[in-house]
């Protein structure tokens, strides 16, 4: 933002100013009564949980219990059904999430904008095939992009909270948690050797520092998490490695996080390269005190811009940039720091150390040929 400078000191007044929030729209009787009709007689039905559901996740656990329904989650949607029998936290993207979705008779699409990131980020032009699609959404012109589908113009949490209280059949005892077991196992199979260590990687960082908020950069370890990873906090998963996956995010969103959050753990994932755009932040950490853990990712380099040239013919050129000793870096900002040059027990072991004490720390995971796990 460029203000003149002429203008800066000119009086203003603030009387004009509103922070009120505009009223939620509220959904159609005679659609919610439809959507129940549809709920209620489905067979195989599917929940998709987007970013617009992160904060109804009791709602969206109570719907899916009883509607005996799988519940894949986008990115923004990972922790919504932490370690539930029917949560599926794998991107619709993998062929099994999609092939557990073209096989629903319904699928209720919540908060979500149906993005290519999100559904087609292998840029395949293959989205997944719909038969009976009810969507629900706070935005009029998203549903609009989907015109075959029953639309529900709401608040996610307050419709699922109508339909849970308007349903009248008992609920549903069928084969939904059979159906998101196989396609979690499906899908964690998809994604290869080197994305399931790394998913691994990040149940380690979980289980270290369980609900805390995890904030990522383009590095490695987050590109497995879009694809498969079950954080234990809702809208506590969130990252730049989606659409033009910048890079210098993670460093100050994880400053962002702590202060508009104080009491809550932050995890900061960012690459060797990535961090360089932005390591002078890390001062604002130290002096606020902000309760960060920045863990680098350091493979020496621009991995995932160098496999990208090379799927497209490209000889790598610019991806290997000399990282910094980033032990003398946490030292000039003051910061503890620890290097785990293995990956199994040694990070989680250096989090618990890093939460010892109060304030940032810095873990520096050194990774050298095949990730090991």
């Amino acid at each position: 933002i460029e203000i003149p400078l002429d203008v800066t000191p000119k009086p203003y007044d603030t009387s004009a100013l509103s922070h009120e929030m505009p009223p939620k729209p509220q959904a159609e009787d005679q659609v919610i009564a439809k959507a129940i009709e549809f709920l209620q007689s489905s067979k195989t039905p599917v929940i998709i949980a987007g970013g617009g559901a992160k904060r109804a996740s009791a709602s969206i656990q109570m719907l899916a219990e009883y509607c005996d329904a799988p519940v894949v989650q986008t990115v923004n949607a990972r922790g919504v059904l932490h370690h539930h029998p029917l949560s599926v936290p794998a991107s619709p993207s993998l062929n099994a999430v999609k092939k557990l979705i073209e096989a629903a008779d319904v699928v209720l699409a919540l908060g979500t904008e149906f993005g290519q990131t999100d559904f087609d980020m292998y840029a395949t032009d293959t989205m997944p095939q719909i038969k009976k699609l009810i969507r629900v959404d706070i935005g009029a012109d998203q549903l609009t992009t989907t015109p075959d589908a029953l639309a529900i113009h709401g608040d996610v949490d307050e419709v699922l909270r109508r339909l849970l209280a308007e349903m009248a059949d008992a609920p549903k005892d069928g084969d939904g948690a059979a159906r998101a077991e196989k396609a979690r196992d499906d899908a964690f199979d998809e994604i290869g050797d080197d994305m399931r260590h790394l998913s691994h990687f990040l149940d380690e960082i979980r289980e270290a520092c369980p609900n805390a908020i995890m904030v990522g950069d383009s590095a490695q370890p987050i590109y497995a998490g879009n694809l498969y990873y079950d954080h234990d906090r809702p809208a506590g998963w969130f990252n730049a490695a989606t659409g033009f996956g910048a890079l210098g995010y993670a460093i100050p969103a994880a400053i962002g996080a702590a202060i508009a959050d104080p009491e809550a753990d932050v995890i900061c994932i960012t690459g060797d390269g990535g961090a360089q755009f932005s390591l002078p932040e890390l001062m604002v950490a130290k002096q606020e005190d902000l309760n960060i853990t920045f863990i680098i990712w350091n493979n020496h380099g621009y991995q995932e811009i160098s496999t990208s040239m090379q799927a497209v013919g490209v000889e790598p050129i610019g991806c290997d940039p000399k990282p910094p000793l980033f032990e003398d870096i946490a030292k000039a900002y003051g910061i503890p720091f620890q290097r785990c040059d293995h990956i199994k027990g040694a990070t989680k072991t250096a989090i618990n150390l890093a939460k010892q004490s109060t304030g940032p720390s810095m873990i520096e995971v050194v990774e050298t040929g095949k990730t090991k796990a």
